[in-house]
């Protein structure tokens, strides 16, 4: 990803970041309350139609940005209740990787906080018609399917997500669910904002850094070997098991032999010679 040199600090561009994310979480909520979210199809007033190269460019430069997820990652978080006093701590790990056709990119989280364990689900994908990221998240916290608009803010290396539909509890009390995630060197900041009505929000902070753990082992073809031992198959010595097939087969025939002798005399029991059957004669002294 290019860098532009003039561009402002991070520290420069945290006051604009703060503002930008209130002002799309309030836009994105006014539109939604108006019924604006899902659109006609039409293009925005005064943006012109894009050409289909554009549109490609534009998406690889997104999907690019996302790429800065994909990998394994150690969590270390905290949250916060509604003064922004600490609640408690939790540790978990999380995966991310591309998926149908790389077209989004889907993130399995575990979360654990001394006995209590959260599983959570993502996808995230990029909209060209609405120039946004969409974000779809599923948590074992929430019922609902959180679905989210987002905007990448380069100069702050920061991806923010806002509510782009409706998400009230039973009662009718509107939601908000806010996502912020900072990239750094091999580490993500994430920080979510989670609001009921016109109460303050409560807050969680979480710190992801590359895995120390080894990954699953693949094949060639990417696909899962099935375990972490590698099994080696030990070839044994041709002479010995020549040897040992040609003894086997002398013992199958001496017993099979020795089943005939056994059946030869049986028969001849019972149809009162004494000695072997004729050579027309079955088991029971019948027909062979």
């Amino acid at each position: 990803m290019k860098h532009d040199a003039n561009a402002p600090t991070r520290a420069q561009a945290a006051p604009r970041l703060r503002t930008f994310i209130a002002g799309a979480a309030a836009g994105i909520a006014a539109a939604v309350a108006l019924g604006l979210a899902a659109g006609d199809g039409a293009a925005p007033a005064g943006r012109p139609k894009p050409t289909p190269e554009q549109v490609t460019l534009d998406t690889r430069q997104a999907m690019e940005v996302l790429n800065q997820f994909v990998g394994r990652w150690d969590i270390a978080g905290q949250s916060l209740d509604e003064s922004g006093a600490p609640v408690a701590q939790f540790t978990g790990s999380a995966h991310y990787g591309f998926v149908l056709a790389d077209n989004f990119l889907m993130g399995e989280m575990t979360l654990l906080n001394g006995d209590y364990v959260l599983e959570q689900v993502e996808y995230v994908g990029y909209s060209p018609g609405l120039r946004k990221y969409t974000h779809i998240m599923l948590t074992e916290l929430d019922k609902s399917m959180i679905y989210q608009h987002g905007d990448w803010v380069p100069e702050a290396s920061t991806m923010v997500f806002a509510l782009a539909a409706p998400l009230d509890t039973p009662r009718g009390t509107p939601r908000n669910v806010g996502l912020a995630y900072t990239f750094a060197r091999d580490r993500i900041e994430c920080t979510m904002t989670m609001q009921s009505g016109t109460k303050a929000p409560r807050t969680v902070k979480m710190a992801f850094t590359r895995s120390t753990q080894p990954a699953a082992p693949t094949g060639p073809g990417g696909m899962p070997t099935g375990g972490n031992v590698r099994v080696v198959q030990r070839q044994g010595d041709p002479a010995q098991m020549r040897a040992q097939m040609q003894e086997a087969m002398a013992q199958m025939a001496a017993q099979k032999q020795a089943v005939m002798q056994y059946m030869n005399q049986v028969s001849g029991g019972i149809d009162g010679t004494g000695g072997p059957a004729p050579a027309g004669a079955g088991l029971w002294g019948g027909p062979n």
